[in-house]
């Protein structure tokens, strides 16, 4: 699971060495200030952080040198967490006017850019929003930050492929796309781990339910816990037997459109991993006049219409957002709405 990822540039400050420039004409301003040619001298200095190109506005092209007079390469390397939805590269190194000492170039790995172009302000937008579920890592291991903004790095790092639960997160919103997208996983006390290398995340936070009417069975030699209500946060006294049979009537989904669980009596619910749907084998009949419309697994349509009249042998459910559609072929769903359905004798 691929996410574009912001991070805040005005961090880390490395004074390594300085180095001053030739008095020559620079180009000279602040983030967002006019600019404008000077002779004062230039201050080279060791630091790093992120600027953020600014969309519609300049050219991808870097400079030989802090005075920004001499082209270089195009600027391709970019910082992959950002990618595609904010264009952001690292630097290494400042050049600063020692009259005003105001930033006028940043050094990233293709040279030397100016403010005429990249901005090293995140104009992105943040906010913290309750979620708690379950993520998985990717293939390496991954730093975690002390901050939902992962400013400060903890002394502490999450092995690859491992699980992990997490109890809140935050979510960006690109300037220039408009895109939203979340940014960081809370997984400890002060402990944050960025969006971008999670590759799976189940929220268990409910988003919605439905009703409908069908059995399931315990499949967890454990039991199934019995929770008061959908959110999981108010767990019985009750465990329902593994193996056992129940007929539920509502089905609990997340925020992200996964089934979360069942209800399977007042104020009663088991979570869906505790569980199987039998699939009970019936007969659909359609009765909307002009047919009823098919759809993959994936909603895609098949551009198929099942004739009024017909009958089909449905041997599952597909339960999507906003309700669930019966299985009449392989890979070949329809709506309940579109017809008639009774169990097979």
């Amino acid at each position: 699971m691929k996410k574009s990822f912001v991070f805040l540039c005005s961090v880390a400050l490395l004074t390594v060495g300085v180095t001053t420039a030739s008095a020559v004409p620079v180009h000279a301003a602040g983030n967002d200030t006019e600019i404008t040619d000077t002779t004062d001298s230039l201050a080279v200095l060791n630091k790093t952080g992120y600027i953020y190109f600014r969309h519609g506005e300049g050219v991808l092209s870097a400079y030989k040198d802090p005075e920004l007079k001499i082209f270089g390469s195009e600027v391709i390397h970019f910082a992959q967490r950002y990618m595609t939805n904010q264009a952001v590269a690292a630097y290494d190194q400042i050049a600063t006017n020692t009259k005003t000492n105001q930033v006028v170039a940043y050094h990233i790995p293709d040279g030397w850019v100016g403010l005429d172009s990249w901005t090293a302000e995140d104009l992105n937008q943040y906010a913290a929003e309750n979620d708690f579920g379950v993520l998985t890592m990717g293939k390496q291991a991954q730093q975690l930050y002390t901050d939902s903004k992962l400013l400060t790095p903890a002394n502490r790092t999450l092995a690859p492929g491992t699980a992990w639960r997490y109890g809140a997160k935050e979510t960006i919103t690109y300037k220039y796309s408009g895109k939203a997208a979340d940014y960081a996983y809370q997984v400890g006390t002060n402990l944050w781990l960025p969006a971008s290398v999670v590759v799976s995340k189940q929220s268990y936070r409910y988003g919605y339910s439905y009703w409908t009417h069908d059995i399931l069975q315990v499949s967890n030699p454990a039991g199934a816990k019995v929770y008061a209500q959908g959110d999981w946060y108010n767990p019985t006294s009750k465990t329902l037997p593994y193996n056992s049979r129940w007929q539920f009537g509502q089905v609990v989904m997340s925020i992200d459109g996964d089934v979360l669980g069942f209800q399977v009596g007042g104020n009663q619910f088991v979570k869906a991993a505790d569980v199987t749907v039998s699939d009970r084998p019936g007969i659909f009949t359609i009765t909307r006049a002009n047919g009823a419309a098919t759809m993959r697994r994936d909603t895609v349509p098949t551009g198929k219409k099942l004739a009024k009249g017909s009958r089909w042998r449905t041997t599952g459910r597909l339960y999507l957002p906003g309700g669930f559609y019966y299985r009449v072929a392989t890979n070949v769903y329809v709506s309940p709405g579109d017809g008639k359905w009774v169990a097979a004798k």
